[in-house]
């Protein structure tokens, strides 16, 4: 349970850079959907770090671990920009909302693939 706790401490900062990016760019007249995909990216990075080192604390191999996280990023990002455009452009939420509830779904679904893909620890059987 605690693990959890960390997942979404570490998560909430990685969540800050991609939000603080993202309407900064739209701040600065980019396409909100564009947005939304640059600051998924830069949010992952800062967040393989914060997931690899503080929430999982994993001793595995960066280049094996980060294979996995690069497919599990690009499902993320993929899911983000995907249900950020539904939620925006045919749902009519504003920015923010479509946002807030993007990230909701697609925090659950990195959860579930960092703790039985990603990080996963070997059975000890």
């Amino acid at each position: 349970m605690y693990r959890i706790f960390k997942f979404l401490y570490t998560g909430g900062f990685s969540t800050l850079v991609h939000y603080a990016s993202m309407f900064g760019l739209v701040y600065l007249s980019v396409s909100p959907i564009v947005s939304t995909f640059i600051g998924a990216i830069l949010g992952a990075i800062v967040n393989y770090i914060l997931q690899y080192y503080i929430t999982f604390n994993s001793k595995k191999s960066h280049f094996i671990t980060g294979i996995k996280y690069i497919f599990v990023v690009l499902l993320g990002v993929g899911s983000n920009t995907i249900i950020f455009a539904l939620f925006y452009e045919k749902i009519g939420f504003t920015i923010l909302v479509a946002q807030v509830a993007t990230t909701t779904i697609v925090t659950v679904q990195n959860f579930l693939f960092y703790k039985f893909l990603v990080f996963k620890e070997r059975d000890s059987r």
